[in-house]
């Protein structure tokens, strides 16, 4: 999680972030046997953000609110991923909760 943290900051509010991001979040929970739900719940708002603008123009407030939004709760993973049970599963829940727009 902390590679794919690390990728993200380092990336711009382009369409081919959120599109790279949820491909190396799926090839994650296809290859990881640990936090698995973490990459698929990740992978799952991103893919609901690329199907949504997908052909259509994508204001720059928009892309910067969701790639920020998509930076703090991929951090947070980050973060509690060696953590208890409940902090991670409260993660989990708040990913699940977010529309990135």
């Amino acid at each position: 999680m902390e590679t794919l943290a690390a990728w993200l900051a380092q990336q711009g509010p382009g369409f081919s972030t959120f599109r790279s991001f949820q491909k190396k979040a799926l090839e994650q929970a296809a290859h990881g046997e640990q936090h698995v739900a973490f990459y698929r719940l990740l992978a799952h708002i991103v893919g609901n953000f690329v199907t949504r603008y997908d052909g259509e123009p994508l204001e720059e407030e928009t892309a910067n609110t969701a790639l920020e939004r998509l930076k703090s709760l991929t951090a947070h993973a980050s973060t509690v991923w060696k953590e208890n049970p409940e902090a991670q599963l409260t993660v989990l829940n708040e990913i699940a909760r977010t529309d990135l727009g």
